[in-house]
């Protein structure tokens, strides 16, 4: 799962005069995955893309890649 350096994204996005809606528009989401993004929930890769593209910064500035315990399905 891909998950955002929180304090680094909000920074970034501060930095810029940027609300998280106004993020969110400039990248084509909706304002809640840049909630979740700097909740350090999981984005698509897609997102992080387009958020390193948009910040111009490297992926590992702004994101870790973390793994996800197996899950096991009871039916």
């Amino acid at each position: 799962m891909i998950v955002a350096k929180t304090k680094v994204l909000e920074t970034e996005r501060v930095k810029r005069g940027l609300t998280k809606t106004e993020l969110a528009k400039q990248i084509g989401v909706n304002h809640s995955v840049i909630v979740r993004a700097e909740q350090a929930k999981g984005i698509s890769p897609k997102t992080s893309k387009a958020l390193c593209d948009f910040l111009n910064l490297p992926f590992e500035s702004l994101f870790s890649i973390v793994e996800q315990p197996n899950r096991e399905v009871v039916i």
